[in-house]
């Protein structure tokens, strides 16, 4: 057990160096053969259990260090408390990962099939996310991540998946050589790149061209959190987006989750001033600020157009657990824990609907639903030829979560043919093209303005077309392997 542990640390700690902020992807493709490994040489169930628990805690626990930076606003024992119950959480799906390896032993071809299957369901259940899907290691590489508009990131997981099982099967028949699993890694690996270099150069149709500005504001959240630094907050929004139309020309302005707190919209001094700056230019200004529809507060993304300000904002579905809402609620106030994130009560939007900017239909994102594909995916379904993300990651500081934020919205422009505008607080704003090429990108708590030509793209991938519906087929046949594996012990 003393060298599994050792084993399934370092295979745990491999692949986290795929992850920024290290960008090792190519680590991803051996990392899992030794937890393969150790797992099937357990002696019972329980002991597999526990080292796919090990892995998964390591791997979830580390990739979410980040939490750990609100503890600037929160109280540090509640926030160290959710993070080790979140981690055993996330854990427990390789724990159930490991059981069932240890079952299938003698079904290695199962590997890829068992793991898609938990992949999938740790990042549909309750309070689950995507995020550490290890198809996120390819994000930054185009030349093997374009297959992902085939099936969606669980896709680049199931091919990353496949090669770390072929190589284990190479390695566990030594001194035998079987020369099939290394052909087959050498097709795997031609047929992605062959993909991807027919993707990446394949002759552009015509199509409508826009020019847009992203404002990185560089407001600190503790600024942000003071009420009384809110009005020269707004003050200096109007400064940039007046910098952005006259210096870059741009037809439409992007700007970042909640400029501030408060209720922006209410604010005359503060639209007024947008709406002649947007009628002067011919221009569209969106950006985040919170908004009050009877006595609900959301999340939302508004509108300024030539016409005046937009009745109709977006608003956030997909709010963050213990930040902008509190899953069983009453339960965690009896321990006397309060939102992590302070002041961000918010009720989810009810409606996927694209924002309708002229000749633009933009997909929004707002921060944590640029982590779930399946919302942009629906966007683009109902006609998105655009995808932005307002996100605000100043409460994390330095942390790694700007750059796996950046490598999680990559993957949503290749699967759905796009190009897409990142708009964030401190950082990292960028200019994403279709193929997950960045364009133009920001510095980390700098003040700046992006801004480039951008294709609206209006092609339908396949994984637009047929969505994760393969993953309920790789998880009926994982239930009746398991039924057939029982019957016949």
């Amino acid at each position: 057990m003393e060298n599994a542990i050792i084993i399934i640390s370092l295979s745990a700690l491999l692949l986290l160096a795929a992850f920024p902020p290290f960008n090792l992807p190519y680590l991803s493709f051996i990392a899992i053969v030794p937890f393969i490994y150790s797992v099937n040489s357990s002696k019972t169930t329980k002991e597999a259990s526990l080292k796919g628990l090990l892995f998964g805690a390591i791997l979830c626990g580390g990739f979410h260090l980040w939490v750990f930076e609100l503890t600037a606003w929160g109280p540090k024992i509640g926030i160290t408390l959710l993070w080790g119950l979140y981690t055993l959480y996330l854990g427990s799906f390789y724990a159930g990962i490991a059981a069932i390896f240890f079952k299938l032993k003698n079904h290695i071809w199962t590997v890829p099939i068992v793991w898609i299957s938990a992949e999938y369901l740790k990042s549909t259940l309750i309070v689950g996310n995507p995020a550490c899907t290890i198809g996120y290691t390819l994000a930054f590489l185009p030349s093997l991540s374009q297959i992902a508009d085939i099936g969606g990131i669980f896709f680049l997981s199931f091919f990353i998946l496949i090669i770390n099982t072929l190589i284990y099967v190479t390695i566990r028949h030594k001194p035998q050589f079987k020369l099939w699993p290394i052909l087959s890694i050498l097709l795997l690996f031609t047929f992605n790149y062959a993909y991807g270099f027919w993707q990446t150069h394949k002759q552009a149709l015509p199509e409508k061209k826009i020019h847009v500005a992203v404002i990185q504001p560089n407001h600190p959240q503790n600024n942000k959190l003071n009420k009384y630094r809110w009005k020269n907050i707004r003050i200096d929004i109007i400064k940039l987006v007046e910098e952005a139309l006259t210096t870059t020309q741009a037809s439409y302005v992007f700007l970042p989750e909640t400029l501030t707190p408060g209720l922006n919209l209410k604010k005359p001094y503060f639209i007024k001033p947008l709406e002649a700056l947007s009628r002067t230019h011919n221009a569209h200004i969106l950006f985040g600020t919170p908004d009050k529809k009877n006595s609900s507060f959301f999340n939302a993304i508004a509108q300024i157009s030539p016409q005046g300000l937009s009745q109709k904002t977006y608003k956030k579905l997909q709010l963050m657990p213990f930040g902008e809402y509190w899953p069983a609620k009453s339960l965690f106030r009896t321990v006397g824990l309060n939102n992590l994130i302070p002041g961000s009560e918010f009720s989810p939007g009810t409606k996927i609907s694209p924002i309708y900017a002229q000749d633009v239909k933009i997909a929004p994102n707002i921060c944590l639903e640029s982590v779930y594909p399946w919302y942009t995916r629906k966007q683009c379904l109902l006609g998105a030829n655009l995808i932005y993300t307002a996100v605000n990651n100043a409460w994390f500081f330095q942390s790694a979560a700007a750059e796996q934020h950046l490598q999680m919205s990559v993957v949503r422009s290749i699967e759905n043919d796009r190009f897409q505008i990142q708009a964030a607080n401190t950082g990292i704003s960028a200019i994403i093209n279709n193929h997950g090429y960045i364009l133009e990108q920001s510095k980390q708590d700098k003040q700046g303005i992006l801004n480039a030509l951008v294709p609206l793209k209006t092609t339908k991938t396949i994984y637009q077309h047929s969505g994760d519906i393969w993953i309920l087929g790789l998880i009926i046949i994982t239930l009746f392997i398991l039924i057939k594996k029982r019957r016949d012990d």
